[in-house]
C-alpha cells in the first residue's frame, strides 16, 4: 500500500499582504481594462469621437496609478489644493451622469493649500457619497459643496434619492469616512428626509495643518 502523500503546504490569504494581493491580482486586471479602453478611445477618435470613452480611460488610468502606489505601501497621488481636488473629481465623475443617469454638480467657495493626504481623503469622501446616493437612494442628482472657512473645511454632499436608515453595508462605508476624518480631528454626519440624504464632513484647519507640521 502506497504511503499517503503529505498535505500540500497551502499559503492562505492571511499569509499574503494586501499590497501583494493588489499588485498581483487587481493591478493586472486594471491594466488590461485600461489598455482595452485606450484602444477603444483610438477607435472612437478615428470615427466620430466619444468623450465617454476618453473619460473612462482617464478614470481607469487614475485608478491604476492609485492602486500601484497603494500596493507598494506608498501614498496615492492627490492634489495639493482644494480647487485641484474639485477639478479632479469633476473629471472623474463625468461618466456617472452618462452611465448611471445621475447628474453630479460641484460648487466651491474659497480655496487653500492642503496636504496631499488630506486631498485624498476628500476624494474618498465624495466617492463614498456618490456611491451611497446611487446604491441606496437611486438618486437623480448629487450636489457636492466645498467650503473653505477661516477655521475649518466643510464638504457637504446632498442627493435627491430616497432616504434610508443606514444599514451595516452602508455603515461600513460611513465608518471608513469617520476614521479618515478623525485623522484630522474632524467628524462626519449623516441626515435624511423625504427630500434626500445629506452627508457632511467638517475638519478644523488646525487639525489639517498641525498634522502636516508634525509629520
Amino acid at each position: 500500500m502506497a504511503a499517503a502523500e503529505p498535505a500540500p503546504d497551502w499559503v492562505g490569504p492571511d499569509d499574503v499582504s494586501i499590497g501583494r494581493q493588489l499588485h498581483d491580482i487587481v493591478v493586472p486586471q486594471l491594466f488590461v481594462l485600461t489598455t482595452g479602453l485606450t484602444a477603444l478611445r483610438r477607435r472612437s477618435e478615428s470615427r466620430s469621437g466619444d468623450p465617454l470613452v476618453a473619460d473612462l480611460v482617464d478614470t481607469a488610468t487614475q485608478a491604476l496609478s492609485d492602486l500601484r502606489a497603494i500596493s507598494r505601501g506608498e501614498a496615492a497621488k492627490s492634489a495639493d489644493r482644494v480647487s485641484s481636488v474639485v477639478t479632479r473629481l469633476e473629471t472623474e465623475t463625468r461618466t456617472v451622469g452618462q452611465l448611471a443617469e445621475c447628474a453630479v454638480i460641484f460648487e466651491r467657495t474659497g480655496d487653500a493649500e492642503i496636504p496631499p493626504e488630506f486631498g485624498l481623503d476628500l476624494v474618498a469622501f465624495v466617492w463614498e457619497a456618490i456611491a451611497n446616493a446611487l446604491r441606496h437612494g437611486n438618486a437623480d442628482h448629487v450636489a457636492i459643496f466645498f467650503v473653505v472657512h477661516s477655521d475649518e473645511f466643510v464638504v457637504r454632499a446632498h442627493d435627491d434619492g430616497a432616504w434610508q436608515e443606514p444599514t451595516d453595508a452602508w455603515g461600513s462605508g460611513i465608518r471608513g469616512l469617520e476614521e479618515r476624518a478623525a485623522r484630522w480631528r474632524g467628524h462626519v454626519s449623516v441626515s435624511g428626509s423625504p427630500g434626500g440624504t445629506q452627508i457632511e464632513l467638517r475638519v478644523p484647519r488646525d487639525g489639517v495643518y498641525e498634522r502636516r507640521t508634525c509629520r
